[in-house]
């Protein structure tokens, strides 16, 4: 577990921040998902009431939101080892992301897959990934009105894969 925590901490320490760290292990909010059990981490977080655990409890209610508006905020999700992940699903509390990038971890470099915007309105995105990584993480590249905030941060398995492997 050692190891795991100066991988994360080596990995999001790439964007030079404070960094906040939480182990959530949940169950799906769906049966069609299969979710990833996730080391989380954050550059900021705007109390202990809006953690960075938050964001992976399977709890639409609660959310982790930044503790800042500037942009190059971000959240990250770790993996003890390099993991297959299907795809990074995440709902953003209220309409506060303009812009965004999503980033993989694959050794010891970050990989920019995505760029989006902001939807203006409290939206779900689903993110496909489909390949073995050791982190994932979302920065923002500008912020609308408040501070970013999701409600639910996660990587899933392929369900497919996943109830074949288990047959």
């Amino acid at each position: 577990m050692h190891h795991a925590w100066k991988s994360i901490s080596r990995a999001c320490l790439a964007v030079s921040t404070p960094l906040l760290v939480a182990a959530v292990f949940s169950t799906a909010a769906h049966a069609d998902e299969v979710r990833i059990p996730s080391l989380y981490a954050a550059s900021s977080q705007s109390g202990w009431a809006h953690g960075v655990e938050k964001a992976g409890d399977n709890n639409f209610a609660t959310r982790w939101e930044a503790g800042t508006t500037k942009a190059q905020t971000w959240i990250a999700i770790s993996f003890l080892v390099p993991t297959e992940v299907f795809q990074l699903r995440f709902k953003e509390h209220e309409s506060r992301l303009s812009t965004y990038k999503i980033q993989i971890l694959k050794g010891l470099k970050w990989i920019t897959i995505d760029e989006g915007f902001g939807s203006g309105s409290s939206t779900s995105y689903s993110i496909n990934i489909e390949e073995k990584v050791s982190a994932i993480r979302l920065i923002t590249t500008s912020v609308g009105n408040g501070l970013p905030s999701f409600s639910e941060f996660y990587a899933v398995r392929d369900t497919v894969a996943a109830t074949t492997a288990a047959k």
